[in-house]
């Protein structure tokens, strides 16, 4: 199993979430969480339009972005501010 790297970037002005990960797979879900666990939105590769996930619904604050992608986990953290 390979080393993943994601790039994020949160484009607030534009409600969205920039992601700059290529899915290696067909079977990509993602969710995002905030520190407290609790998961706040996930969805698959096809609600990823132009690598960007929409983010108008989350509040300030860290959150976790998890990407998996067949048998790779893949974590980052960001914050909205």
């Amino acid at each position: 199993m390979k080393n993943a790297t994601i790039d994020i970037i949160a484009e607030i002005s534009n409600n969205h979430l920039k992601v700059n990960y290529e899915c290696q797979t067909n079977h990509v879900l993602f969710s995002i969480a905030d520190f407290g666990g609790n998961v706040v939105k996930r969805g698959d590769c096809a609600s990823i339009v132009d690598q960007k996930i929409p983010i108008e619904s989350l509040s300030k604050g860290m959150y976790v972005l998890c990407i998996i992608d067949g048998g790779e986990l893949i974590k980052t953290r960001f914050e909205i501010i």
